[in-house]
């Protein structure tokens, strides 16, 4: 289910995600608390981009708190990071910020790569809000190496949009270019949301 509900959001279908999470969850008999922490993690985060949680923050945390009695320290730290990405996307920076580095703290005694680069591509597009052009390059960088490493083309989209912002940043405006042009042209033959609509309006002038 949850391979299932990460396959779902990542394609933009995140009423068909809530809607699996659901199902998920109202399965009779034993749950295991490592099934239930990680299906209730992606329905609260659903609910949250659906706009139907008055109380983002909290509810966030009570997801975290749901592993406390699950022995799932990969779970948990998917739920950190999914959760933070959540809250960096409606408005919630500060805690997004404190999930991002508490995956990325999991991730890395877990030794798990392809979650090293999908922390890392999160903590780069809070560190662009934050103006921090240091941790942006830094972080940006590691994550692109990490999903290059593993010929995850779908990845590397989740690095592109802070390294352009880099290379506007440095008045690099050709590289800026052709990053873009690969974010739409990659976000289309992977049919993907990971390059969401209003980015590419952002970065019209780019495309003449």
């Amino acid at each position: 289910m949850n391979a299932l509900a990460w396959y779902l959001q990542l394609r933009g279908s995140v009423r068909q995600a809530a809607r699996w999470a659901g199902r998920a969850l109202a399965i009779p008999g034993d749950v295991s608390p490592e099934l239930r922490a990680r299906a209730g993690s992606w329905e609260i985060g659903i609910s949250i981009l659906l706009g139907v949680e008055s109380k983002p923050v909290s509810h966030v945390r009570s997801a975290i708190e749901s592993f406390d009695g699950a022995d799932d320290p990969l779970g948990l730290a998917m739920a950190q990071w999914f959760l933070g990405y959540v809250l960096l996307h409606v408005g919630h920076l500060d805690v997004s910020e404190e999930l991002a580095e508490q995956s990325s703290t999991g991730f890395r005694s877990l030794g798990h790569d392809w979650e090293i680069a999908v922390s890392a591509s999160l903590i780069a597009h809070q560190a662009i809000l934050r103006d921090n052009g240091k941790t942006a390059a830094t972080a940006a960088e590691e994550a692109f190496a990490g999903f290059r490493a593993l010929e995850d083309r779908g990845g590397e989209l989740l690095t592109i949009y802070p390294r352009a912002v880099l290379a506007e940043h440095n008045k690099d405006i050709a590289t800026a270019e052709r990053l873009h042009r690969e974010g739409l042209e990659l976000a289309g033959r992977l049919g993907s949301a990971r390059w969401p609509a209003n980015r590419r309006g952002q970065r019209a002038r780019y495309l003449r």
